[in-house]
């Protein structure tokens, strides 16, 4: 369902084009959903102040900011869209290489509220954008911020969350950060990789193979593999190489 969902194939086309432009239908979604939205919580048609975006980070693609700016091309008067309604410290870091504990302290000293609008955001309805949403730590922070400026009501609104085959947190043995499930792009089996990979300072090409299940014969783990002459996939015990060997496999 991943691989064939056009949501999905979206988010990921974000993850590896610098570039990134939102599709149209996020601009009609989401502009439907700041229509619909305060109605839905509140039953009446108030409507929001205030809508904003989680900011780009320095130097990279301002894909959110350009995604409000057409969003509030459907929209006449009444909603103040702000792009620069927050703001991230020079030194913020990506926060894919980090786990939750370690995002909710990055992202609570580096993302701040734009000076210029401390007062404008007193008693106002705020709705927050993000694309994607993984641990909630942007969101908490954001929401934080605005109610400490003492704002009216703070909602969140975003188009997914980052979901796993496999929810376990995995960290890699080799340098310690994050890993996440990635494709073979030539058999197309999935496997685990370090987020620092792309790392220009101190990358780490460190994978591992995802257990499918324990070997019914020995309980050691088996992992899916690809027999390029038949054309086929096959899962394999661990055990075929070790001691003491065990050679079950079982035909997919």
């Amino acid at each position: 369902m991943h691989d064939e969902h056009a949501l999905s194939q979206d988010i990921y086309e974000k993850e590896i084009d610098p570039d990134f432009i939102a599709p149209k239908y996020w601009v009609d979604l989401l502009s439907h959903a700041i229509k619909s939205l305060y109605q839905y919580y509140f039953n009446n048609n108030t409507g929001f102040d205030i809508v904003s975006v989680i900011p780009a980070k320095k130097n990279k693609n301002p894909r959110l900011e350009n995604l409000l700016e057409r969003i509030s091309k459907n929209f006449i008067g009444g909603v103040n869209f702000i792009p620069d309604l927050f703001i991230f410290s020079e030194n913020a870091r990506s926060l894919k290489t980090l786990n939750q504990q370690q995002r909710y302290v990055e992202i609570t000293n580096t993302l701040f509220l734009n000076d210029k609008y401390r007062n404008l955001v007193r008693g106002k309805r705020v709705l927050i954008i993000d694309d994607v949403i993984t641990t909630g730590a942007t969101f908490e922070r954001a929401f934080s911020i605005l109610n400490e400026n003492q704002s009216y009501i703070v909602l969140g609104l975003c188009l997914a969350k980052t979901v796993s085959i496999n929810e376990t947190s995995k960290i890699c043995d080799s340098c310690g950060r994050t890993m996440r499930i990635l494709k073979n792009s030539d058999t197309e089996i999935r496997f685990w990789g370090c987020t620092g990979f792309n790392d220009t300072n101190t990358p780490c090409s460190h994978t591992e193979s995802i257990v499918v299940k324990d070997c019914p014969l020995c309980g050691r783990s088996m992992y899916k593999h690809y027999n390029r002459q038949h054309n086929s996939y096959f899962l394999s015990c661990e055990g075929w190489n070790k001691n003491p060997k065990c050679t079950y496999s079982e035909s997919l």
